[in-house]
């Protein structure tokens, strides 16, 4: 299903009439792309899509407990002199391999008494179609069932808690249910359970009629019971989801005063004392060193010439004793040597030897340095390369806690007095108790539903066995039996098959949930595995370490990626081509998960995806890493003047 035009006139914020072009034909860009501030309208243009669709079974953001006429009267523009308003949506559906075009158009107008009378068509190919008009409620589900609307209509910021298990299992269980075929196989289920009852009725004497009846009357009340704690648990998960929306920005209001560093003020000055010491200490050390023989460092090279004059001159001190002794050698040598070579040579010998000995001679030189030791130098050089490789470690040491005192002392600053913030902080707390209350309220709320479905699978087993042990065993009632008897194994198997149908796919859906959150989160290995529960749908993430990991120890960021990863494995184990559309899609995620869910989500969610963000979310690099992927972009704006909201082309008027 493509849709290809929506058209809004006086609805909500939009007064008016408003098309919008949504029609995607590449299958590299299925984004069509809205940009608006908050209260600008993407929330309306999302519930109109829903509405359009469902009717009274819309599911629309601002509709809380009012009558679907009072919200049908509500959602007539309010500055409209027009008493009445329209949403159509065009669309496209394939059946099989052939794709036809469907028109619908709900339109209502409101009488001087506030009556509202609302009128449905729908056309098909060009063609009006009357009957799909009057019941275009029955025929929705062939195109997008609803109860699968929440894989494919959600609000990005408000999907976090599907990370609980409670909240996500009713999900999961519907989406199991709907996408398997199963709701059929229930319905048949228990279609053969009222068939089996009615024939076992059929043989029962008066007395035994009047306590089926008793009993029958007992499970009516528990069923409505059931619907009534139903509607509770939807109506307190949805006060959790304001109210956990409402910690979150409150919680981020305190962390951008810093208000969230008070409990860590005697810690930190405690840290800052410690580092002044430490950095006290490390002076102390690099003033020994300035003392000692580090400053030679400063006059290396004149150290070296001192050294290089010190060797020198001992050099000249050694040959000057060693003269006296050499001369007479050598006299020795050149008399020995005029015995029996020629004059000439003996000159050339006399003349090497004289200049041997001038190269020495130094003995005329200035002796200065005569009475240093050698040792002296190597003991120096040696000082110095100690003291100055435990100056360098210790000034890289000190440039650190310099850092950390530094980083320290910003937080000390940044810090507000108690009295400053103490209205924000009891503020929270009131939320964070309210929010507590009402999550003991939705688990007590559950555990009663529960009990209340036990006991209507109780009042049901009390039925069947009044019914068995009331018949009366005739002929004609031994062959009802019978019948009774066929019936009942005719149950057993759909049952038996539908538990088995469900395990298998459970599997299924476990693994595509890990292999889709596994896409979108930016720590390797954070879960695991992720296992549902056949029998409550119940579902546990399991960490590294082999243990169920709680979502309270995930960030606000990581559940909105497990509830992403939750509804993106469901519709696409549904096989249904399906638009998505998300409100806010990226509300609560930092950088990284964004860029995940631009590359690794929205080209794959579906065939056509419809995001509608503000000027905080899709922006900059993110728009640009979304950018070859969007098909069409605009902007919905508030007028003032107009008093109505517009949608135009562009994304934030670019």
């Amino acid at each position: 299903m493509i849709i290809e035009k929506v058209t809004l006139h006086n609805f909500g914020i939009y007064q008016g009439t408003h098309q919008i072009d949504l029609n995607v034909n590449d299958i590299e860009k299925n984004v069509i792309l809205f940009g608006g501030l908050n209260g600008g309208g993407k929330t309306t243009f999302l519930d109109s899509l829903q509405l359009v669709l469902y009717g009274k079974n819309a599911k629309c953001s601002n509709r809380g407990r009012l009558a679907y006429h009072d919200f049908l009267y509500q959602s007539i523009n309010r500055f409209s002199p027009e008493k009445h308003a329209y949403i159509c949506m065009e669309f496209r559906h394939k059946h099989g391999t052939k794709e036809q075009k469907y028109k619908i158009s709900r339109s209502w107008k409101a009488s001087d008494k506030k009556q509202v009378h609302e009128n449905v068509t729908v056309e098909c190919n060009n063609q009006q179609d009357a009957f799909l008009s009057e019941h275009w409620d029955d025929f929705v589900s062939e195109f997008i069932p609803q109860n699968l609307s929440e894989l494919f209509f959600f609000d990005g910021e408000k999907i976090e808690s599907l990370a609980d298990p409670l909240n996500s299992a009713k999900l999961i269980k519907t989406g199991i249910e709907a996408l398997l075929g199963l709701d059929l196989l229930s319905q048949l289920s228990k279609d053969l359970n009222i068939a089996k009852q009615k024939k076992q009725a059929t043989l029962l004497d008066d007395r035994a009629s009047a306590k089926v009846d008793e009993i029958r009357e007992g499970i009516i009340k528990l069923e409505l019971n059931i619907s009534t704690k139903s509607n509770e648990v939807d109506s307190i998960t949805e006060k959790i989801y304001d109210l956990d929306f409402k910690v979150e920005q409150k919680r981020a209001e305190l962390q951008n005063s810093g208000a969230f560093l008070l409990d860590e003020l005697d810690s930190l000055k405690e840290e800052e004392k410690n580092l002044e010491n430490s950095i006290s200490a490390i002076n102390s050390l690099l003033k020994k060193h300035a003392a000692g023989a580090l400053p030679l460092k400063v006059a290396s090279q004149l150290f070296s010439e001192v050294e290089k004059r010190a060797t020198e001159e001992i050099r000249v001190k050694e040959y000057s004793i060693a003269r006296k002794y050499i001369s007479e050698h050598e006299k020795l040598f050149l008399a020995s040597c005029s015995k029996s070579i020629s004059g000439e040579v003996l000159d050339i010998i006399k003349s090497e030897l004289k200049k041997l000995h001038k190269d020495e001679d130094l003995s005329n030189s200035p002796q200065h340095l005569t009475r240093v030791s050698i040792d002296l130098f190597n003991i120096a050089k040696s000082a110095i390369d100690s003291d100055l490789r435990e100056t360098e470690s210790l000034i890289k040491e000190k440039k650190e806690l310099n850092d950390k005192l530094v980083l320290i002392k910003q937080k000390l600053e940044s810090i507000p007095s108690f009295q400053n913030v103490a209205d924000e902080i009891k503020s929270l707390a009131i939320i964070e108790h309210e929010l507590s209350n009402k999550n003991s309220q939705l688990a007590a709320s559950v555990e009663e539903l529960r009990s209340i479905e036990s006991q209507l699978r109780d009042q049901q087993l009390r039925l069947n066995s009044a019914l068995l042990k009331e018949n009366i065993q005739n002929f004609e009632e031994i062959r009802g039996s019978q019948i009774v008897g066929h019936i009942e194994n005719i149950k057993l198997i759909v049952d038996s098959f539908k538990e088995k149908l469900i395990d298998e796919n459970i599997i299924k859906l476990e693994r595509q949930i890990k292999l889709m959150f596994e896409k979108l989160e930016r720590k390797s290995g954070l879960i695991s595995q992720v296992k549902i529960d056949t029998k409550n749908y119940t579902l546990t993430l399991i960490g590294i370490d082999g243990q169920p990991l709680s979502p309270s120890r995930l960030s606000a960021g990581e559940r909105q990626l497990i509830s992403v990863a939750v509804l993106w494995a469901l519709a696409s184990t549904s096989g249904k081509e399906i638009p998505s559309v998300i409100d806010t899609p990226m509300g609560r995620l930092d950088g990284q998960h964004r860029t995940k869910l631009i590359k690794n989500y929205f080209p794959l969610a579906s065939d056509q995806v419809i995001l509608l963000s503000t000027d905080e979310e899709i922006m900059g690099q993110y728009y640009n890493e979304l950018k070859p992927f969007i098909a069409k972009e605009y902007h919905i704006q508030y007028n003032e003047t107009l008093k109505t909201s517009t949608i135009s082309v562009g994304y934030f008027g670019s």
